[in-house]
């Protein structure tokens, strides 16, 4: 399962913070979307 997430040039939403989390829910990856 995966999904799509946009994330912000500012604050503590990086794209290796999505990672994380989305493993941490059992996602098998995301999409960073520009």
């Amino acid at each position: 399962m995966y999904e799509a997430v946009h994330p912000y040039p500012d604050g503590e939403s990086t794209p290796a913070r999505y990672a994380r989390e989305a493993a941490r829910f059992g996602f098998d990856g995301v999409v960073v979307r520009a």
